[in-house]
């Protein structure tokens, strides 16, 4: 996702075209959107819960993109 958003964070994409693109299984993709979606207690970086993306229309949205992005 990090290689395909655009300067704000966003990633364009269904979940059988990020899958075929990520080469993974369809259902693999729909676990991992839920993952990457949910709130993590553990996660280092406890904005927005520790989500790492939102769901949003006509694909996601990475949260903690700024971050990535400068480093």
């Amino acid at each position: 996702m990090l290689a395909t958003a655009d300067v704000d964070g966003v990633v364009e994409g269904s979940i059988p075209g990020f899958a075929n693109l990520a080469r993974v299984p369809i259902d693999q993709m729909r676990v991992s959107i839920e993952i990457l979606s949910s709130p993590d207690l553990d996660s280092r970086t406890p904005d927005h819960e520790g989500r790492r993306i939102e769901i949003i229309e006509g694909g996601w949205r990475i949260l903690n993109y700024r971050i990535y992005r400068e480093r």
